[in-house]
């Protein structure tokens, strides 16, 4: 696994590229969670990890943080937004970050998927 980053307390596993665990790098970026960004390298290891039962769902990306092995996008980064007290102090501005995070998650569904397709 190549390119780790820094890190004390998280580490953020992803494929190389921004994808579905770019959001949670601003997050914590944004939050002050210092971190280790590992990319997979391989399909192998991929494929381990998913063969070593450490992925709940079988999909990236996976943080390991406060003694949890997080997976799903959108439920890491509404767990970081707790965490770091930015997700809203009313269901009111709680919703409005949803309607932000799941727009951004939507944006970039499109694009990527597209080398999957090819």
């Amino acid at each position: 696994m190549a390119e780790e980053t820094k890190t004390k307390g998280a580490t953020l596993t992803y494929f190389h590229g921004r994808g579905r665990a770019e959001q949670a790098r601003w997050l914590m970026a944004a939050t002050g969670v210092s971190f280790k960004n590992v990319c997979l390298d391989e399909p192998e290891q991929f494929e381990k990890m998913k063969g070593d039962g450490l992925l709940l769902f079988g999909q990236l990306p996976l943080l390991e943080i406060d003694g949890l092995k997080l997976v799903q996008s959108q439920s890491i980064n509404r767990y970081l937004a707790r965490r770091g007290k930015i997700y809203g102090k009313t269901m009111k501005e709680q919703a409005m970050c949803d309607m932000v995070a799941d727009t951004v998650n939507d944006s970039v569904g499109g694009v990527m998927g597209y080398p999957f397709r090819l």
